[in-house]
């Protein structure tokens, strides 16, 4: 009886420290690059995060550069570029909730304004 006592202590004792292991990982801390708290915990979505920050920081890089460069630009791409300049770390998710539409129509305008741009550079 008392093996089956002590291993009942034992997988207790594991089950416990499984938990506090899962909630350690679950800790939430602020983004380094950013410094906003994210939603989310895993590496994964970190690293979609990180990825995320640098292509709107390139965004921002180009966008600077084709409305410094061109004076054609309709009115809807270059109210997105400069709503993406304003917002440099906003997803853009966050960006379409700003200007009152999707994220599919603000990455549709930002695409078309790069496009643009590729346009004059070849």
């Amino acid at each position: 009886m008392s093996d089956n006592v002590a291993k009942a202590a034992l997988l207790d004792a594991i089950e416990q420290r499984k938990a506090a292991q899962a909630n350690s990982a679950r800790r939430r801390v602020p983004c380094p690059t950013c410094g906003r708290m994210p939603l989310r915990f895993t590496a994964g979505e970190d690293a979609n995060h990180s990825r995320q920050l640098r292509a709107a920081k390139e965004t921002v890089r180009q966008v600077r550069r084709i409305l410094a460069t061109r004076g054609d630009i309709p009115d809807r791409l270059t109210l997105a570029g400069r709503l993406r300049i304003q917002h440099p770390k906003a997803s853009l998710t966050e960006l379409g909730q700003i200007a009152g539409t999707s994220k599919d129509t603000i990455a549709g305008l930002l695409r078309r304004l790069l496009a643009l741009g590729e346009a004059v550079a070849e």
